[in-house]
């Protein structure tokens, strides 16, 4: 959706910007320095259990011109229930995304995904962070999905909850 004004009252667009598969668990968006829009979403095609961790850069602020890049293809099916994309001092895109065990969903671990082209169609940097511990107990509802900002240095600040020890994190 791409509003109109300030308060999305009026003269509002939406963009069909893919029909591809089933998006599942978080979507994200950040804005370059260009005004253009980059979406970070998962891919999921349940027949195969998997999903991608797919980025579309859009051509135009209304995203009615886009392209789609697979970052991360056939990730177990509970993967992508979390992830955060930001545009870093770089003006390059910066993504943090939990890889969970597809088993038991007891634990998962926290990456990073820092791209060296606008794209992300080459050059993507991963960096494993932490194992993330969560409880079993389905009767309550956490947020646990990763968060992040960068400092004017460009340095990521990522914080994320670890369930099983109630403890909120930051890494820096």
């Amino acid at each position: 959706l791409h509003c109109g004004n300030d308060l999305c009252s009026s003269g509002n667009s939406i963009t069909l910007l893919s029909n591809k598969g089933i998006a599942g668990g978080t979507i994200d968006i950040a804005t370059a320095s260009n005004g253009f829009p980059l979406v970070l979403y998962s891919k999921g095609d349940f027949s195969a259990s998997t999903y991608d961790l797919t980025l579309i850069r859009c051509q135009n602020v209304q995203c009615t011109n886009s392209n789609e890049f697979i970052l991360k293809p056939s990730l177990p099916i509970s993967v992508l229930f979390a992830s955060s994309l930001i545009i870093g001092n770089d003006d390059l895109p910066f993504i943090v995304y939990r890889k969970a065990d597809q088993t038991l969903h007891s634990y998962s671990e926290l990456w990073t995904i820092h791209c060296s082209a606008y794209n992300c169609s080459s050059g993507i940097n991963e960096q494993f962070i932490d194992v993330v511990t969560h409880h079993l107990d389905q009767s309550t509802t956490l947020d646990d999905r990763p968060s992040h900002a960068v400092t004017a240095q460009d340095y990521p600040l990522i914080s994320y909850y670890e369930a099983d020890n109630g403890d909120l994190k930051l890494v820096y």
